[in-house]
């Protein structure tokens, strides 16, 4: 009985030591959770708090014309220096997309959050050249799932809306609306040239000056095809009829 009740005794104890276990380490997963969910959003809402201004500074910067050879010059300094602040920040983005894990599904309430987002980090661009954002997903009752996060729809549609405001002119506008379970981006703008549309479709790197413009995101092309490569979702790019360019994603 002794021998009984010391084994029933151990078996209770590492029980409990063992349940203890579990109970520590589901509290620290989940603690860790939160703290990565935390610093992944810090990550984003930083870089792009800090890439709004920066592309304030160049299109000011650039609008400046000086004539003093010292102005001049400490005007292409500084211009080199916020210029290379945004390829930082670029890699810092890129790096944590790298990291990210598999992608969850984004039904229409995030989509349009994501939008919604978007277009605040955009709005100093958008009241630049006072353009129109059309997002007629806000009336929409049927659902859209794409399978993929919020981050990287949000990098991906950050660069398609800054592409279509910096090509668009004056007082003009951006539909965006839904088919076949895709977000398309319609803007009214100059078009995309034959020979650089057939460059896209055929999944070759378009080149780019480097100069960054107005609306200019630094992400491109490049990034994007990064953003997709492990999705089920894919970009499409053609010239709208009359005018402008269409994009869907889905």
């Amino acid at each position: 009985m002794i021998a009984i009740s010391l084994l029933m005794y151990f078996w209770y104890w590492a029980y409990k030591v063992i349940k203890k276990s579990k109970e520590t380490i589901t509290s620290q997963h989940a603690q860790l959770q939160i703290l990565n969910n935390a610093n992944e959003n810090l990550i984003y809402s930083l870089s792009h708090d800090i890439k709004e201004p920066l592309l304030g500074v160049l299109l000011l910067l650039q609008k400046l014309k000086i004539e003093d050879p010292f102005l001049s010059q400490a005007s292409a300094a500084l211009e080199n220096q916020v210029n290379a602040v945004n390829i930082i920040v670029n890699n810092l983005l890129q790096n944590k997309i790298n990291n990210n894990g598999p992608d969850s599904n984004c039904n229409l309430q995030e989509i349009n959050e994501t939008i919604d987002s978007v277009i605040k980090s955009l709005n100093y661009s958008i009241k630049e050249k006072n353009i129109t954002i059309n997002n007629k997903l806000q009336d929409q009752i049927q659902d859209i799932t794409l399978k993929i996060s919020k981050q990287k729809l949000y990098l991906i549609l950050l660069n398609v809306i800054s592409n279509s405001i910096k090509h668009s002119d004056d007082f003009q506008s951006i539909d965006i609306f839904s088919e076949n379970n895709s977000i398309l981006l319609r803007d009214y703008g100059k078009g995309i040239a034959k020979d650089i549309l057939a460059r896209i479709a055929d999944n070759k790197m378009v080149p780019q000056t480097g100069k960054a413009v107005s609306g200019s995101t630094g992400l491109g092309l490049y990034l994007i095809k990064n953003l997709l490569q492990d999705t089920d979702v894919k970009m499409t790019i053609q010239n709208a009829d009359g005018r402008g360019t269409i994009v869907a994603i889905g």
